[in-house]
């Protein structure tokens, strides 16, 4: 938000700031990643069927798109590699990609939670399930986004995130 809102302002971009969150956010996305693992691991070590067909599903079916593409290459692949390539390590452009990269990463991961456990039966009699998000659930998450993004608007508007001129000149005398 930062980054498109000085540029929609013809404002300068902090670049010190917005490379040092950049490499802060990738630290926190390596967490996460680790932490997943053991999520994972936990699933696999229980070798509980329904626990095993939700990773099979989530990993190996044909939703196995979002977890690989979505979730894992372009919202911990690419991002990790952006921010710590030479190249595009220090390009405000590429570590906005990278942000908004990591945001859809997140979004795969939501989906992967919700989705698997809904497609495979608790009980083995049950039949398989078949779940797709519908229009309404994406206009939901859409409008939980344009929420979010307008919490922050009104944020920035009573606590500024940088003192304007005016303010620095009168703490100063």
């Amino acid at each position: 938000m930062y980054i498109i809102k000085k540029k929609v302002q013809k404002q300068p971009i902090d670049q010190g700031m917005v490379v040092s969150l950049a490499k802060l956010m990738v630290g926190f996305l390596i967490i996460d990643l680790g932490l997943q693992f053991y999520e994972y691991l936990i699933g696999w070590y229980g070798l509980e069927t329904e626990h095993l067909d939700t990773l099979a599903t989530m990993m190996a079916s044909e939703k196995a798109w979002s977890f690989w593409i979505v979730q894992m290459f372009l919202g911990a692949v690419i991002p990790i590699t952006i921010v710590f390539w030479k190249k595009t390590s220090q390009n405000i452009n590429a570590l906005l990609a990278a942000a908004v990269l990591i945001v859809i990463g997140i979004i795969g991961v939501r989906f992967n939670i919700v989705l698997p456990p809904l497609v495979v039966p608790v009980f083995h009699e049950l039949p398989w399930g078949n779940y797709a998000p519908t229009i309404k659930e994406w206009m939901v998450s859409v409008g939980v986004v344009a929420m979010g993004l307008l919490i922050y608007s009104f944020g920035e508007l009573l606590l500024p995130i940088e003192e304007t001129s005016d303010e620095v000149s009168h703490n100063g005398k």
